[in-house]
């Protein structure tokens, strides 16, 4: 970072200081007692420190028994999670995925990881959800049913 950087990034903090009275909060600041020093350390003496080893295992086996299923894997992120269940549902090139415009970039980046294209959909304001007119509205425009299948135009 060059001075200047420097400078812009004092005087946002002192301004966000003077109007709040205090420094401004760490919105990821780790809190970590004992036991979870412990683990953390007993992690990184084994070499697996965030995709694999005891703990990762332990965890999946707790979330099949508390959820009653079979499987289950830990992923990184919510992105890794959604690229997984894309690929799972064996969305692939090409293929069209509807997703709600009120959204987290994350959903779009999965489908994109599967080299899908993401369409955006408006949504209600009332509820949030898709909204059902404008969703067959955008249908009707882009495709077209032939032999009860859905082809884009």
């Amino acid at each position: 970072m060059n001075r200047s950087s420097n400078n812009i990034i004092s005087e946002i903090y002192n301004r966000i200081t003077k109007v709040s009275g205090n420094p401004p909060t760490h919105l990821h600041e780790p809190k970590l007692d004992k036991i979870d020093k412990k683990y953390l350390n007993n992690c990184i003496d084994s070499g697996f420190i965030s995709s694999n080893g005891k703990f990762i295992d332990l965890f999946e086996k707790k979330i099949s028994s508390y959820t009653n299923s079979k499987y289950s894997i830990a992923t990184v992120n919510g992105t890794s999670a959604l690229h997984i269940a894309l690929r799972t549902l064996n969305v692939e090139k090409d293929d069209e995925v509807l997703l709600p415009s009120f959204n987290f970039i994350a959903a779009a980046n999965a489908i994109l990881y599967c080299n899908a294209i993401p369409h955006f959909i408006d949504i209600d304001e009332k509820n949030l959800f898709v909204d059902e007119i404008k969703l067959e509205k955008y249908l009707s425009k882009i495709c077209k049913v032939k032999k009860n299948k859905t082809y884009n135009k």
